[in-house]
Formats: C-alpha cells, structure tokens, sequence
C-alpha cells in the first residue's frame, strides 16, 4: 500500500470516528440535562438520574477514544494525501506532424 492509500484509509477512519464521537457527545449531552433535572446539588438522584449518571460515565472513555481517533486519522490522513501527489498524470498539447499539427493527449494511469 503506498502512502497516499494510507492517507485515505486514514481520512475514511477519522471520518467514522467523528461520526460516532458526535453521536456519543449528542447523548452524553442528553443525560447531563437529565442528571441537572433529576439530582441535587447534595448529589441525590432519582432513578433517571441515577441512570443519566451510569451512562455518562460508561461513555467518558470511549468517547474521549472517538474524539482522539477522528484528531489523529484526519490529521495524519490529510498530511499523507498532500504530502504523496498521486502516481498518473496527464497532459494535453499540440504536436507538430508534417505540414500540419495533430492534438497530443498524453498521460500515466
């Protein structure tokens, strides 16, 4: 695998890791709103409050692993594809022949 396919591996990886980091930060954002409804400032809970809790802490980790995963695999997946231009290249020109000219296309793939 060269390094530009790395680089977009990377990208692909970052990418799916943002998704789910967002998704994870929307529903640990909804269970803090339930913790500030249903606990007190003595940190007594109702049961849903109590459940906002378990989840918040449940999904610290893994969300702050998501986050770091779509910093990284974008950054390092960026750099890879602009630092490594890609192998083919194409050029389109006049050509002499003759008494004439002819268009030149002209190209690695």
């Amino acid at each position: 695998m060269d390094l530009r396919n790395a680089g977009w591996a990377g990208i692909a990886i970052g990418t799916t890791s943002a998704i789910i980091a967002i998704g994870s930060s929307i529903v640990m954002l909804q269970n803090e709103a339930t913790r500030r409804e249903d606990c007190n400032v003595q940190k007594v809970c109702t049961p849903a409050g109590t459940g906002a809790n378990a989840s918040i802490a449940n999904n610290a980790v893994p969300n702050a692993v998501m986050w770091a995963g779509a910093i990284v695999g974008l950054g390092v997946g960026t750099f890879l594809v602009l630092t490594n231009p890609p192998d083919h290249s194409l050029s389109v020109g006049v050509a002499p022949r003759g008494s004439g000219a002819d268009l030149a296309l002209e190209g690695t793939f």
